[in-house]
């Protein structure tokens, strides 16, 4: 049920997060430095969207494996939809297999204020417990750039730990316009199975409006493999 609800919260508009961020290509080094624990309701140390622009953007392929199965891949984008005064509004676009960008739910951000760290990675309207939280210092690199940025482990669970608890860790750097997330991946056990969801970043715009990877247009996705 959890596997359910962090997938289709992910493809409609939120940020689903697996036990070890992956790297596929692009390289995340971390510090042994941590940071002090922080609580649901603890503000981010760092506001990825303090900079952002109307059509920032960050393109990735999206996998979902369920139970050992062959991962099925989606091409999505999160985009910075609009900036009006101090509010960012965050958009996540999957893209169809006629290549029609479908949006999701469009979420707001403060530009001033940091988001808090349940605003940031809950999925909206979904009853969810965040507990365990650590940080420390991250760096990752794409396309022969390094981000610098906060690496995130958690576990969150629904009302019902029976359902299925999540094991959560994320890469977040502001230098990642259009949603700050630089590797982001969960992995979910329940009674039943394993499920993996990860992102894989494939394309960013830089500060100076240049393209660094692939747009969400252009990356190609391995096709969805046809269950037996």
């Amino acid at each position: 049920m959890l596997a359910k609800i962090l997938a289709l919260g992910g493809s409609a508009a939120v940020l689903a997060i697996v036990a070890a961020i992956g790297s596929h290509g692009s390289h995340e080094k971390s510090s042994a430095e941590r940071i002090a624990p922080l609580g649901p309701l603890s503000r981010l140390p760092e506001n990825p969207f303090e900079a952002a622009r109307e059509g920032d953007w960050a393109s990735y392929v999206l996998r979902l494996s369920e139970g050992g199965a062959p991962p099925v891949s989606e091409a999505v984008v999160w985009k910075i939809t609009k900036v009006s005064g101090d509010v960012a509004t965050l958009c996540l676009e999957t893209r169809a297999t006629d290549g029609r960008l479908l949006p999701g739910t469009p979420r707001e951000f403060l530009r001033s204020k940091a988001p808090t760290l349940e605003e940031y990675f809950r999925l909206p309207r979904v009853p969810m417990t965040i507990e365990g939280v650590t940080v420390g210092e991250g760096c990752f690199a794409f396309e022969k750039h390094a981000f610098n940025g906060r690496r995130y482990s958690f576990r969150c669970h629904g009302p019902d730990e029976q359902d299925g608890v999540a094991h959560v860790a994320a890469l977040v750097s502001r230098e990642i316009r259009g949603s700050g997330i630089a590797s982001l991946s969960i992995g979910i056990v329940d009674k039943l199975h394993v499920t993996t969801i990860e992102y894989e970043l494939k394309g960013v715009v830089n500060a100076e409006g240049k393209i660094l990877g692939k747009s969400v247009v252009v990356m190609p996705v391995s096709p969805v493999p046809r269950r037996s």
